[in-house]
Parts: C-alpha cells; structure tokens; sequence
C-alpha cells in the first residue's frame, strides 16, 4: 500500500515541479555566419596540425604535458591572428585522476 501510495503521488510531483520551474523562451541566435566559417577543409587542417604537435610530444597533447602547452600556444596564436585578439594566459595545474596514473604506469613500461 505504502508503494501504491507513492506511484499515485508522482504525476502530482511532476505537474508541480513543472509549474515551479521557470519558463524559458528559445532564444533565436543567427548562426549563418557561423556555420559558413567553419568548413571540413578547415576543421581537418585543424585536426592535422593537432596531431602534429602530439606526434611533436611523444603523442600526446595531455593536459600539463609540453604537447598541451604546444596546443594552447598553437590555439591561442590562430584566435590572435584571426581576430587581432590578445590575452593573457594563466598557468593551471590539471586534476588528477586515476587515469593519468595509469598512463604514467603504462609510459614507464613502454618507454
């Protein structure tokens, strides 16, 4: 009965949660120009000179990594170009996980 009781209340819950939540219009963005910029020449041209610079640092790009500062250098050069942009960067230390352990394990053994 205690089950029944729940089940029963949930379309309650959500016509209320609904009713609470704030309504959102869609906002319409113009996106054409956007969408005419970035072509598959230029994404791939891209995708090339990112792997570049892995291949460059061992192959990889990861983050702390020369092959990640190469990529953030190489970024920050292309949005400097094209948009007469500049900036200043600001050194972060990258979280670690138990997957950069792994890698780390797994260099040494390949080295």
């Amino acid at each position: 009965m205690k089950h029944l009781l729940k089940l029963m209340s949930l379309p309650a819950a959500v016509v209320a949660c609904a009713a609470l939540a704030p309504a959102f219009a869609a906002v319409s963005i113009d996106t054409v120009a956007l969408r005419n910029a970035v072509t598959v020449d230029g994404v791939r041209a891209h995708q090339f000179a990112l792997q570049g610079i892995a291949d460059a640092n061992q192959g990889t790009r990861v983050a702390g990594s020369p092959g990640h500062d190469a990529s953030a250098a190489y970024v920050y050069n292309k949005l400097a170009a094209r948009l007469a942009w500049s900036s200043s960067t600001k050194a972060i230390r990258p979280i670690a996980s138990p997957c950069s352990a792994a890698r780390s394990a797994l260099r040494s053994v390949f080295r």
